[in-house]
């Protein structure tokens, strides 16, 4: 391969009258789009660091087909249209110098090849890290067309497998016309206002995730509102399929494929917020259903106390994550909000004198001066093979996103022995469990019983609203039969056998649901002699919280019963999330 290389001026240049004019103007002076429309997508371009390309589609500013027609007319490039098509080499892209998946995952469409050049289609001319790619990994000349990415997805698929060969039960086939109209629609201006509108709302009532679910007549919209699913909206069945598209596209994913599960991801600004979308779509029944994940950076406040911790638990935690090397876990179900609480304890750790690496799966949030590494199973990237190779960078912390099998747990501990930070989620229901877990994978005892520093099990619970909330009087004795073994923790709160708590009311500020935000409840296990002896002796876990109960320990239900008295939830949300018979 040639040691030169790619530069940008060599391939493409704004004709000699435009040499000194932006393509910003360009696109202002040729009356593609007006001076304010130009002002809104530069600023959510430059808020979202997406390109004002891919903005000015995402906003519906200007149709894709203008934006080729714009790009090509300014740089001097030729539009790619069905003569170049007729032209197409049907196996340059199976068996050409450019890997199929670097194709898809970037937009490039190869489209013929000679000894010296290769031509291919790519929606921004201006995008250089990926002509450069292509240009190194080719080692030939490019001769560039531009394209719209439906012309680009089509022709990837059209290449790969013939489209009329695809056959489902559930969904009806796509031929090749069809897949043009929905691709039209989905980059229509009232489509792409309807998707936006769905994201903007989203974000606008703390959601945390949109489920768009296709039924036989409707597209049912739920969000996900402080943990409780809530119907917004249902879109007429002849959208439903150009809204799925839409969303499918901004994802960058397989818009032809709807028999198998796909995932993808979009970044972007929304009411002057750095959003982080994660999309997952199911093949069902009636259709494809998506749900659509929102990580809201700039809503996250990475400390204990904001997150529902007491000071006294905070310190308790602090404590063990102060100690030099050690495990420390977070368990609890999926949604239970492990991996902020981890990010809440690297953000107290992190510190110039201390190296510290993340391996998750996915990065949800990025964490300035932390170096976080996504694993990717189908390359071969998983946990074990990247944590082995995190170990050779020496960290003081290592942080890993999941414990699930018994090589990534022996690499934890491994990493605990030889002087590392260890921490980690795990799914099982109680602190204690986690012990018969790790166990039940085939760690030794006399192992994690040296490894092990502490186990947090926590669960998110609504708040009550401040501004509906109603005052109760309950029965102690009542009460005290919720929390056995804790009873303790009513000192000082019943009057004449009665106790103040308050209920759920409902007003306009919490939509009549009477919360409004959650907070979390936890147990906090610290490994100390005592539970070392349990591990010894490979007790289960109903074994050691009856030991530790009697030892004056806090359950997660007694942790959910002081913010019951406190007047933070509700007894009926404390019960329903630890579940009644408790």
């Amino acid at each position: 391969m040639s040691d030169a290389l790619y530069n940008e001026t060599d391939v493409f240049h704004p004709s000699e009258n435009q040499q000194h004019v932006s393509f910003e103007h360009y696109i202002t002076e040729q009356h593609f789009i007006d001076q304010n429309d130009l002002h809104r997508a530069q600023q959510v371009s430059s808020e979202s660091k997406t390109r004002l390309v891919d903005v000015l589609i995402r906003l519906g500013i200007m149709t894709d087909i203008q934006c080729q027609t714009a790009l090509a007319a300014y740089h001097q490039l030729e539009t790619l249209n069905e003569g170049h098509l007729e032209h197409l080499d049907p196996d340059i892209l199976m068996d050409g110098p450019l890997p199929h998946k670097f194709c898809q995952e970037n937009a490039l469409l190869p489209l013929w090849e000679s000894t010296t050049n290769i031509a291919i289609a790519l929606t921004d001319p201006t995008d250089h890290f990926k002509i450069r790619a292509a240009r190194l990994a080719v080692d030939k000349e490019l001769d560039l067309y531009v394209a719209t990415l439906s012309q680009i997805e089509k022709n990837l698929v059209r290449q790969e497998q013939d489209p009329e060969k695809i056959t489902d039960t559930n969904t009806p086939n796509l031929n090749t016309e069809d897949l043009d109209r929905l691709k039209e629609l989905a980059s229509e201006a009232p489509v792409i206002r309807q998707v936006n509108g769905i994201l903007d709302s989203a974000v606008e009532q703390k959601a945390t995730d949109i489920h768009l679910e296709s039924e036989r007549q409707a597209l049912r919209i739920r969000y996900r509102l402080d943990g409780e699913l809530h119907v917004v909206d249902h879109i007429q069945s002849h959208h439903a399929a150009a809204v799925l598209s839409r969303i499918k596209l901004l994802a960058h994913m397989n818009i032809a494929e709807n028999r198998l599960p796909q995932d993808g991801r979009i970044r972007t600004t929304i009411r002057g917020r750095n959003i982080d979308l994660r999309v997952a779509t199911l093949p069902a029944i009636h259709g494809e259903t998506i749900v659509i994940r929102i990580l809201d950076q700039d809503a996250v406040e990475l400390d204990f106390a904001k997150l529902g911790f007491h000071d006294e638990d905070t310190k308790n935690i602090q404590h063990i994550l102060n100690r030099p090397n050690g495990i420390f876990l977070v368990t609890g179900p999926t949604s239970s909000g492990k991996t902020t609480t981890l990010y809440a304890a690297l953000s107290d750790l992190n510190h110039s004198d201390r190296k510290i690496i993340t391996v998750e799966d996915p990065v949800e949030y990025e964490l300035p001066g932390i170096v976080q590494t996504q694993v990717k199973p189908e390359i071969g990237l998983d946990f074990a093979r990247v944590l082995r190779a995190t170990l050779r960078h020496n960290p003081n912390i290592l942080l890993i996103g999941e414990i699930r099998d018994l090589e990534t747990a022996q690499i934890a501990i491994e990493a605990s022995l030889t002087g590392h930070l260890v921490l980690a989620t795990l799914h099982t229901n109680s602190a204690s469990a986690s012990i018969s877990r790790l166990l039940d994978m085939g760690i030794d005892d006399y192992l994690l019983a040296s490894t092990l520093s502490g186990v947090l099990a926590q669960r998110l619970v609504r708040r009550l609203c401040d501004t509906c909330k109603s005052e109760i009087e309950m029965d102690a004795e009542l009460l005290k039969r919720h929390i056995p073994g804790q009873e303790h923790l009513l000192d000082g709160h019943i009057q004449n056998g009665k106790v103040k708590i308050y209920q759920a009311s409902g007003c306009d500020d919490c939509n009549h649901s009477g919360y409004r935000g959650r907070t979390i409840i936890h147990e906090l296990l610290d490994i100390d002699q005592n539970i070392r002896q349990h591990i010894y002796n490979r007790h289960d876990a109903s074994h050691i919280e009856k030991d530790i109960l009697e030892h004056g320990w806090k359950s997660l239900r007694g942790d959910g019963l002081l913010k019951v008295l406190a007047g933070q939830t509700s007894l009926e949300e404390v019960l329903r999330i630890t579940g009644q018979g408790k």
